[in-house]
Formats: C-alpha cells, structure tokens, sequence
C-alpha cells in the first residue's frame, strides 16, 4: 500500500484486515528502506575510494589503475540502483499512528456495529505539506532563506451505524505550521501541528432529546489528552469538536516518531471520545 489516499465502503472485519496488511507492507518497506539506505552510503564510499586511489595506482600498475577506475563506474551505478530503490520503499512508509488509530478503534467498537450497514471510510497517509490544503504563506522567494506555511489537512472520515440504529461520524483534521530554512548543504525544516476531532451522533427518537444528553455530557470529564472546543445539539444530532495538544517537531510530522508526536490522536484518545458520549447518553436515560 503506498502512502496516498483511499476510499473504502467495507464492513469493520474487511478493514481491519486490509489495515493490518498495510501494517505489514509498512515494517517491510521500513527495512528495506533502512538496507538500501545502507548499501547505497557503502557503494559511495567505494567508489569514492577507489576513485581517489585509481591515479597513484595506474603509476605503479596501469591495469590495477584502470580496474580502479572500473570499480568506481561500478559502484556509482550500484549506488544510484540503490538510492531509486530506496525512494520506492519510502513510497510505501505509512505513517503508523494512522492505521493503528483505526484498527484500534474497530476492534473496540465491532461488536457495537450494525454488520449489515457498511462502513465508509476514508484515510491518507500523505503528511498535511502534500497531501493537505495550503492555507497561508509567508516569506519564500529568491531574496528569503526561510519560508514559513501553514496547512490544513483532513486524513479520517469515518461513517457508520450502531446497532441500536444510532448513526455516528467521525473526522479528523491536522493543522500544521511549516517552517523552512535553507542552508548551504540543506533544508532545515520545522514543524508544528494539532489536530481536531468532530464526532456527529445521530440519536433515535428512543433515546431522548439530544439536548438532554448534551446537558449530560458537560457535567462529565473531558478524555484526557483532549480539550472540548465545541458542543451542540441539532435535530436528532450531537456535535462535539475537541483538539489535540501541540506537536512540535524537527522534521516532518508524518516521518518523527515518538516524542511529541504523541500529543496527536490516536486510538486510545478516539475511544475515549465515543466513551465520552456513551456516558453522557447513559447518564440522559437514566434521569428521564
């Protein structure tokens, strides 16, 4: 599976497996990435190597020197293969915390759903600077070094039914700052990023009116690791809107792993949202 977009209408037990296909491709293609990393930085030095030994050589011996020299063709080419075949297993590095919030929360909550009501879903695995919106920018050009950006990238919608015929939504959205520096061997680059989680909860007549189960859900705790930011009722929905702390990273936030990337969602944090309403429409059946 590479690391793009995709559409899936599929029940919970067909998504679990496709995620934890891509799970494996994932650590393979993080392997082979690291191994072809490793040959192409050996082939390098070889050449190198060889380069530089091939004049004092062909002094001496002008058949060892014009092996030399052989060598060093050989091991450039090898390194190029090498470094291609890199890019390609890079192609295909998922950003784990995607798939392992999905798969986590589908474990939890499949015996809950209504088998005969699809899933629709959708994920990607690009990081916001390429798969997201671009909402600001600042800086850039020929005359600035830095660049600073800002984007806004949606990478879960997640749509299905209850088995008690409640109908839920659920979407995630990363809003990241971009900070770029150039410097003379490189591109420094700065991220900074929280995300926000909309959960829309469509209750049936049988559970009340929503606005009962609103008033309850304030009276309780927020999840931890999450900040309520918004709360309503209309119709026969619930709408609740939290956001995430402040990942700050150097590098990309789709590429650093552990850290403060682990202020971002994940399963555990999704699983207690929906926790979250549960006990609010529990507490609203009990009182009426």
């Amino acid at each position: 599976m590479q690391s793009r977009l995709y559409h899936y209408r599929s029940s919970a037990e067909s998504l679990i497996r496709t995620l934890q296909t891509a799970a494996r491709e994932d650590k393979a293609a993080e392997a082979g990435a690291s191994k072809m990393g490793c040959w192409a930085a050996c082939a390098f030095m070889l050449g190198v190597g060889s380069c530089v030994a091939a004049a004092p050589t062909a002094d001496v011996n002008a058949a060892l020197g014009a092996l030399c020299l052989v060598v060093t063709a050989a091991s450039l080419v090898s390194g190029l293969v090498c470094v291609t075949l890199r890019s390609r297993h890079l192609s295909h590095d998922l950003e784990d915390r995607k798939y392992q919030s999905v798969v986590k929360l589908l474990k939890v909550t499949m015996p809950d759903l209504d088998p005969a009501h699809p899933i629709k879903m959708m994920i990607d695995f690009r990081g916001a600077d390429v798969g997201g919106q671009l909402v600001k920018t600042e800086g850039g050009g020929f005359f600035s070094s830095e660049s600073v950006r800002w984007f806004d990238h949606p990478w879960l919608t997640l749509r299905t039914r209850f088995a008690d015929g409640n109908e839920i939504s659920i979407g995630v959205s990363q809003s990241v700052k971009c900070k770029s520096k150039k410097k003379r061997k490189r591109t420094r680059i700065r991220m900074a990023g929280t995300e926000t989680l909309r959960i829309a909860l469509k209750l049936r007549p049988a559970y009340g009116a929503p606005e009962k189960t609103l008033e309850a859900l304030r009276a309780i705790a927020v999840p931890a690791g999450l900040t309520l930011s918004a709360a309503r009722s209309k119709d026969r929905w619930i709408k609740a809107t939290f956001r995430t702390g402040l990942a700050v990273v150097e590098g990309r936030l789709s590429e650093v792993k552990g850290g403060s990337v682990g202020l971002l969602l994940d399963g555990h944090k999704l699983l207690g949202a929906l926790l979250w309403l549960d006990r609010g429409i529990g507490t609203a059946r009990a009182s009426s």
